[in-house]
């Protein structure tokens, strides 16, 4: 009996190590790898395309496995009001760790006008970019105001990382009856009230994305919304924040597959995947955050599916185990984590 259990506690060391492609490594050897960024050429849906992007990974020494819920900590929306030099433009949407506060006049979509957009993700945009449209701001002005009124509302114990700004480029046509798209045109904005409620027609906002970060590693994907900051270039805007907070500590850290896996996963979901893309836009490791409010370590993948070619701003979030390299289907119930 010994020996068969002895036999079984072999056969197990070598199908755990296994599952990862044969050796784990720690974050700080993940970062190493990661430098050489990532230069592939894709072949999917017939067609081929390079990607070269840098991969980012967090800087902290760690990457814990922790259950996460919505924060109880109140926000100061006083605080907030005074940067923005005045009361929101409507009434706040709160709950349990979440806020939405207007003040800027509410978007109208005009009929049969599409606007059009160029995203930019992080690691592909520097503090000294002018932004879009020449509003005499750069990219590293407005990401210290975004912190500054991030700060007053949440408190400086919750942090955010930019993930990505969307800015408009123009506009174009769009009939709908028929599914084809125009010549970009020109549409002045025009504010109108309503209902006593103020509106902005001809989307002119600017939206930047950013993630929340816990012990310094970014929650990507998941059940949690991070911060959405749009403003216009007269410098209204309004802020959505969700605020997480760890309630366990499950594992003090976690072992992690090779770059080498994840790349190898990836270029099989583009190539072999159901979905044909045409552009790699980010990979990037941090937690995706599960149903079951774990925070697991993973890689997100931001695509873009061949069949949104006329609308370059859109994407899709590929995530991976980060253990395994395994392609996460679903978010309900997270992994089982390997020892």
């Amino acid at each position: 009996m010994k020996r068969i259990y002895a036999c079984l506690l072999a056969a197990l060391s070598l199908i755990i190590p296994a599952v990862c492609g044969a050796q784990t490594y720690s974050i700080s050897d993940i970062r190493t790898q990661a430098e050489a960024g990532l230069h592939e050429m894709y072949t999917s849906g017939g067609q081929a395309f390079q990607t070269d992007i840098p991969v980012l990974v967090p800087s902290s020494d760690s990457i814990p496995l922790i259950r996460v819920d919505r924060s109880d900590a109140e926000m100061d929306l006083e605080k907030l009001n005074a940067l923005a030099g005045g009361a929101p433009t409507c009434e706040p949407y709160t709950e349990k760790g979440y806020m939405k506060v207007f003040y800027t006049p509410t978007p109208s979509v005009i009929k049969g006008v599409q606007p059009w957009f160029v995203r930019t993700y992080a690691g592909q945009i520097d503090d000294d970019t002018p932004l879009e449209g020449d509003i005499g701001l750069t990219f590293g002005a407005l990401w210290a105001d975004i912190r500054q009124k991030a700060d007053a509302l949440c408190g400086e114990g919750f942090r955010f990382e930019f993930s990505s700004i969307s800015q408009p480029v123009g506009y174009r046509t769009y009939d709908a009856g028929q599914g084809i798209w125009g010549d970009f045109v020109s549409v002045e904005p025009r504010n109108y009230t309503k209902n006593g409620i103020e509106y902005i027609e001809g989307v002119t906002r600017r939206v930047v994305f950013a993630a929340q970060t816990l012990g310094g590693i970014p929650l990507l994907a998941g059940c949690n919304d991070g911060l959405w900051y749009e403003f216009l270039p007269d410098g209204r805007f309004a802020l959505t924040v969700t605020q997480m907070a760890v309630t366990a500590t499950l594992r003090e850290d976690m072992p992690l597959c090779g770059l080498d896996e994840i790349k190898a996963q990836l270029r099989q979901r583009i190539e072999d995947g159901p979905t044909p893309v045409d552009i790699v836009y980010s990979l990037r490791l941090g937690y995706a955050v599960f149903e079951d409010g774990v925070a697991f370590p993973c890689w997100v993948a931001s695509v873009h599916p061949t069949s949104l070619a006329d609308i370059e701003c859109e994407s899709e979030d590929w995530v991976f185990n980060a253990q395994t390299g395994e392609y996460v289907d679903s978010l309900a119930h997270s992994p089982a984590a390997i020892p």
